[in-house]
């Protein structure tokens, strides 16, 4: 019997120090929270070297998070500036390259969380924002304490070389907050970025002085909510100088403010000859916090563009938008001599697009016809409908097509286009333009270009 009893006793006792199933605690009512920051994306790459999005100092350099309770009410409070090791707050300079941190386990009553966390505040040296940054726990801190900041022109504080880096919000719940868990918060930049290429298709060497677009907003709110875009009425302006060779290429990128507007933005080049090339966006008129927009910008001594549109099977399933090289030396009625490299076994629309007046004109899909036509020919117009052609593999060989278009002035318009084709690539490579949008999330692949043919400003 007393051996019976003692089975029993030590039964009981080892049924007593199981782990609660919700999770370790130290006091009824209370569980573990961890949380791990950084900016949109990062989390999931662990390295800015592996976002193909960022570049250095797009990240992390001040950090300030605050955990606050169904009331309103501070739990608790993290701050954080210029400390880093590996890409983690420790105690080395950061500079603007945290892209984590972890906050370890802590305890707190159970209850709804809200978890607010902001990132680089002081190049904007906002009164209102730094009211916020120094709120003590115990304090009160609500959606209403945020909603009417405003931040002025965000993107015209940040100087990455000069350690002033991009402002970050976000707000994260509200959540119920009944086990042990681990929030994962990810930052929103309060700006977006454009990710340019220019290209000389003059047969003269230029010098690009400068890439103007507008219009943007002034100023934009300091917490992310649906229908808060302002509208634009500023320019933003990358102004280091490109020496561009014929035919060659160049790239740009500068930071701007969150905007929606009416219409398209517009972008103005200016050349070492004081020459002022202007051209418009067609697919966006707005570029949201924490988006860039890649943009191809052509300049060209002519007014008359070719555009490709090439589908993958099925046929109309997915488009590619090809930019033909310009010829160069063309004459005002024959555009010249364009080439194209198309995948294999696509089909195909060329439009045409002639710039006047300083803006883009519409593109209107082009007649198409064959320089050398057979029954065999791995290039086939559409009988019913000659703005289509089909083609096969050319096998490294090229074909010409004769491209003819009426301009809005009754003009005609005539081009040979030369195409040779290459084996089809997997679809992530080709930037598949799914949803009409350019613009892409910081973290987002595939990406893809709108293209911008840039023409001389008339007098």
């Amino acid at each position: 019997m007393g051996i019976c009893w003692a089975f029993l006793l030590g039964g009981l006792m080892a049924c007593s120090s199981e782990e609660d199933p919700a999770g370790p605690t130290s006091d009824e009512g209370y569980r573990t929270l961890s949380i791990e920051i950084g900016a949109e994306g990062s989390l999931a790459t662990k390295a800015y070297a592996d976002d193909k999005n960022a570049y250095e100092h797009e990240f992390m350099n001040e950090l300030c998070v605050f955990v606050v309770d169904e009331n309103g009410t501070i739990e608790k409070k993290f701050l954080y500036s210029g400390e880093t090791k590996n890409g983690k707050f420790t105690g080395e300079p950061v500079d603007g390259n945290a892209y984590e941190w972890r906050s370890g386990d802590f305890e707190l009553p159970t209850g709804t969380k809200t978890i607010y966390a902001f990132a680089n505040w002081s190049g904007v040296n906002n009164k209102e924002w730094n009211e916020i940054i120094n709120k003590a726990e115990g304090t009160d801190l609500k959606d209403e304490d945020l909603s009417d900041i405003a931040i002025s022109d965000p993107a015209g504080t940040i100087n990455l070389n000069n350690g002033i880096y991009i402002p970050m919000s976000v707000k994260y719940g509200s959540f119920d907050f009944q086990v042990s868990q681990t929030a994962r918060v990810e930052l929103i930049r309060l700006v977006g970025r454009v990710d340019g290429t220019i290209t000389n298709n003059r047969a003269s060497a230029i010098t690009v002085n400068s890439v103007t677009m507008r219009p943007f907003a002034t100023e934009v709110p300091l917490m992310f909510t649906e229908g808060t875009y302002k509208a634009g009425e500023e320019a933003k302006t990358f102004a280091t100088p490109l020496e561009l060779a014929s035919g060659k290429s160049g790239t740009f990128r500068f930071y701007v403010n969150e905007t929606a507007n009416e219409n398209p933005f517009a972008v103005e080049v200016l050349l070492g000859d004081d020459k002022r090339m202007t051209g418009a966006l067609k697919n966006t008129k707005a570029i949201p916090r924490n988006h860039f927009l890649p943009l191809a910008l052509n300049i060209s001594d002519n007014d008359f563009d070719l555009y490709i549109m090439a589908y993958i099977a099925p046929i109309g399933g997915y488009p590619i938008q090809v930019m033909p090289n310009s010829p160069l030396g063309e004459s005002e009625q024959t555009a010249g001599l364009y080439s194209a490299k198309l995948p294999e076994g696509c089909s195909f629309q060329v439009f045409g697009s002639v710039v006047s007046g300083g803006g883009a004109g519409e593109k209107k899909a082009c007649r198409l016809s064959l320089e050398v036509s057979d029954a065999n020919s791995p290039v086939k117009i559409d009988d019913t409908d000659d703005t289509w052609a089909y083609v096969t593999s050319l096998s490294g060989q090229q074909k010409t097509l004769s491209v003819t278009f009426t301009d809005a002035n009754g003009s005609p318009r005539t081009a040979d286009l030369s195409i040779t084709t290459e084996p089809l690539k997997d679809l992530d490579k080709y930037g598949i333009q799914t949803n009409g949008l350019y613009l892409r999330q910081w973290g987002e692949v595939p990406r893809w270009y709108e293209i911008v043919p840039m023409m001389q400003k008339n007098p």
